[in-house]
């Protein structure tokens, strides 16, 4: 993916995929309160194969430091709800 406008000097973003779910699994363990249980690595890999949810990966280097989720609704109906999966 790249930069993004208003991205941090140093951090590139993309589109995350299968072969990431351990990257996912060791942002979680470095992040404090973050889940990295069976049940997460579950939650990835069923968000990965939904074509409605995108998951990037951030990068500094070859090192992920951080994941993200957003949710596409095609059609605009409201704000869209808090935690959809």
């Amino acid at each position: 993916m790249g930069q993004m406008r208003g991205a941090l000097p140093g951090i590139s973003f993309r589109e995350a995929d299968h072969s990431d779910v351990d990257c996912l699994m060791d942002v979680q363990r470095r992040s404090p309160g973050r889940s990295s249980t069976q049940k997460f690595r579950d939650y990835a890999v069923r968000a990965l194969d939904d074509p409605s949810l995108l998951i990037v990966v951030a990068e500094t280097g070859n090192e992920a430091v951080g994941w993200g989720m957003t949710t596409h609704f095609p059609e605009p109906d409201g704000a869209a709800p808090p935690g959809t999966i």
